[in-house]
């Protein structure tokens, strides 16, 4: 759960899958991941900003870093750059 590259959104709230049996979760519970956040045609606005700003990072956790910034930005539409800091 180190490295945040299987994190998915459950209802809203990153969590590492890795260490999250989905027998944990109840049926009512919407789980969506990376390939359900946008699409390739209507990218989700933080797929979009990655895109735009080449703001790649390696191959395992820009996937985390995509979804972590996604649910903070849900929940925190003007965060500053310290809750930035220690969300990601």
């Amino acid at each position: 759960a180190q490295c945040g590259s299987c994190t998915v959104h459950v209802d809203g709230k990153a969590v590492r899958s890795c260490v999250t049996p989905l027998s944990s979760l109840n049926a009512s519970q919407k789980v969506v991941t990376l390939e359900g956040l946008g699409s390739p045609s209507k990218p989700h606005p933080v797929q979009r900003a990655f895109i735009e700003e080449q703001a790649a990072q390696c191959g395992y956790c820009i996937n985390g870093m995509i979804m972590e910034s996604a649910a903070f930005l849900s929940n925190n539409k003007k965060p500053t750059d310290a809750q930035i800091r220690q969300a990601l």
